[in-house]
């Protein structure tokens, strides 16, 4: 039994080695579905959209100056600030179309990939992955960008300068 115990974790950490050294210096997966990185159909109308609006809504503009919130669509707005809570609200704005994925999983069926992380009682904060794998946000009201904090492309939200979103909360697919 300790044999099997020995070899169990050694097959574990080869994956895990193997894992790292294949994807570590590429893009994570595609699926076709994803948004070419077009920031001025954003920016023009910037302090009108968040970034659940860009990554996740991907609805551009409203006439109000009111960004949306997970639940605002479904009329059970976002009153708690969790992953759990932020997923139920979402789910009913998509009415389902969101879901838990990994980070090597390959969008289908019209599904972009989006991450989700949050800044611990104070926001939450999505990305959503573009056409050419790199990585994009729209931090609040201001304009979109493929950088973070310290100014670098996003090739891993889970990994980029996030600042104060210290939790990555996960990756989700979204249509």
């Amino acid at each position: 039994m300790k044999n099997i115990k020995r070899h169990i974790v050694a097959f574990s950490i080869l994956i895990m080695l193997f894992t790292q050294t294949v994807f570590a210096d590429s893009l994570l997966p595609t699926g076709g579905s994803e948004w070419d990185y077009n920031p001025s159909i954003w920016n023009n109308k910037a302090g009108f959209n968040n970034c659940y609006q860009y990554a996740v809504l991907k609805s551009c503009c409203r006439e109000e100056f009111y960004p949306l919130q997970p639940g605002d669509i479904s009329g059970d707005p976002l009153t708690i600030l969790s992953k759990s809570a932020i997923i139920i609200a979402v789910k009913k704005d998509l009415e389902g179309d969101i879901y838990e994925t990994t980070k090597y999983a390959i969008p289908t069926n019209g599904y972009r990939k989006v991450a989700l992380v949050i800044a611990p009682d104070r926001d939450y904060h999505w990305y959503e992955q573009n056409s050419d794998g790199y990585w994009s946000h729209k931090p609040g009201i201001a304009e979109v960008t493929n950088l973070d904090d310290s100014g670098n492309v996003i090739s891993d939200p889970e990994t980029c300068d996030r600042g104060d979103y210290t939790i990555f909360a996960g990756w989700f697919m979204v249509r």
